[in-house]
């Protein structure tokens, strides 16, 4: 989860985990995420969303940026492996984007031996000399496929209908 403690500004939005060992009943305290490899200039992960792997990793989709405001780069999103789920080594390329527009707060279900990458339609980066476009509405989201979790084709655009959104769910 992104994690936003009051008292505690170094670990201050970034992405942490809890664990239970009995079902959901207590958990443990939070505990921020490492990331082996990120690329120099990266800010931290933000907007994660886990998958459990065939093998037993797992890996975190997240947004990624250079810089903490999307003036300098239009935010991508990328992943990162992990064999015990604080550990993570990031894994090179961008696993989702759209060009010119903000591809943030993905999330990502493995059925079926398929990736189903689903990204809310954010609309347009506000960047010089990129232009104007239509927003699709409420509602709109980005769907991509993958057979391995890593290189994703997109696919047609997904729809739900009434004041709904994309955001964390697949």
């Amino acid at each position: 989860h992104q994690y936003f403690p009051a008292d505690d500004s170094a670990n201050f939005d970034k992405v942490a985990v809890h664990f239970s060992s009995d079902d959901g009943e207590t958990w443990t305290a939070p505990q921020v995420i490492k990331i082996d490899a990120l690329p120099e200039g990266m800010r931290f992960p933000f907007d994660p969303t886990l998958v459990p792997l065939p093998d037993g990793r797992l890996r975190l989709y997240f947004t990624g940026n250079y810089g903490r405001t999307f003036e300098r780069t239009a935010p991508k999103i990328h992943s990162a492996v992990s064999n015990d789920g604080v550990n993570y080594t990031f894994e090179p390329g961008v696993r989702f984007e759209v060009e010119g527009y903000m591809t943030i707060d993905c999330a990502v279900a493995l059925h079926d031996g398929v990736f189903h990458l689903f990204v809310p339609h954010n609309g347009h980066v506000r960047r010089p000399g990129w232009g104007q476009s239509e927003s699709p509405g409420e509602g709109a989201g980005y769907h991509a496929t993958s057979k391995d979790g890593l290189t994703f084709a997109r696919t047609d655009d997904v729809r739900i209908e009434g004041r709904r959104r994309w955001l964390g769910n697949a």
